[in-house]
């Protein structure tokens, strides 16, 4: 039953991949790549956690409908902890340029809003 939302969700996470894809050359090849690499990172910051994310709401089938309330607040709130952690220890541990950083996850997190513009889903 919830198997085509489950294919729906993942292609979602394939899009954050290509958008993080085309920051990282956009900056790998007008900056340096150092810049691509932070993007990669800051992508990762918001693809790891999205992956968890939908794992996390589609684990279960057989579920009440305040259970999967509970669980998608809960999922979304883990998800947000967990790309606040990875940036703070990327940013904090590795050399990093911000603005590639922060691009990356911006461009990651707001790609699912380019969805209704390009009809992928």
């Amino acid at each position: 039953m919830l198997q085509p939302f489950r294919a729906k969700a993942y292609k979602l996470i394939y899009l954050q991949i290509a958008v993080v894809l085309l920051l990282f050359f956009g900056f790998w090849l007008f900056k340096n790549i150092q810049a691509g690499y932070s993007a990669i990172l800051g992508g990762l910051a918001c693809v790891i956690p999205s992956i968890y994310f939908v794992r996390k709401l589609f684990s279960s089938y057989q579920r009440s409908p305040q259970k999967i309330v509970l669980d998608f607040y809960v999922a979304e709130f883990i998800k947000l902890f967990l790309s606040s952690i990875l940036l703070v220890l990327i940013f904090k541990f590795l050399p990093v340029k911000l603005v590639a950083l922060v691009s990356g996850y911006i461009g990651a997190y707001l790609a699912i809003w380019l969805v209704p513009l390009i009809g992928i889903i």
